[in-house]
């Protein structure tokens, strides 16, 4: 009974998803910290903000591709195409996430998400 408790446990702790977000020491100081971020850069965050975070679309369907989804004063820096659009196929989903359960639609989890002070915002590091 126990191995078996143990074995559940141990194949339970294996597939738990968790990202892998974290600092890393750096050999030469090069930064005024010393580390680095172990995840995606601002730049990767900052085109997702771009093309999909236009809170207030005019027109068109909530759904994966549409082009009232991107923010119009995109920074040339960026080097976003005009014609890249917001690919996140649930950005515009009603549905709840994990299968049914949770509180929120992907929809509403997508709109806090890209408010000012947001997870996305501040990945992108917008107000900064």
């Amino acid at each position: 009974m126990k191995t078996t408790t143990a074995t559940v446990l141990a194949l339970a702790a294996l597939f738990a998803p968790s990202p892998v977000i974290g600092r890393e020491a750096l050999l030469d100081d090069d930064k005024s910290n010393g580390t680095r971020r172990l995840s995606k850069s601002p730049d990767y965050y900052k085109s997702i903000y771009y093309r999909c975070c236009n809170t207030d679309p005019v027109s068109g369907s909530k759904s994966k591709n549409n082009a009232d989804w991107r923010i119009t004063n995109i920074p040339d820096d960026l080097n976003i195409g005009a014609n890249e659009v917001c690919k996140c196929p649930v950005r515009g989903s009603e549905s709840k996430t994990w299968f049914g359960f949770g509180s929120e639609t992907y929809y509403a989890k997508w709109q806090t998400s890209c408010e000012p002070m947001g997870s996305l915002y501040e990945k992108a590091e917008i107000g900064q």
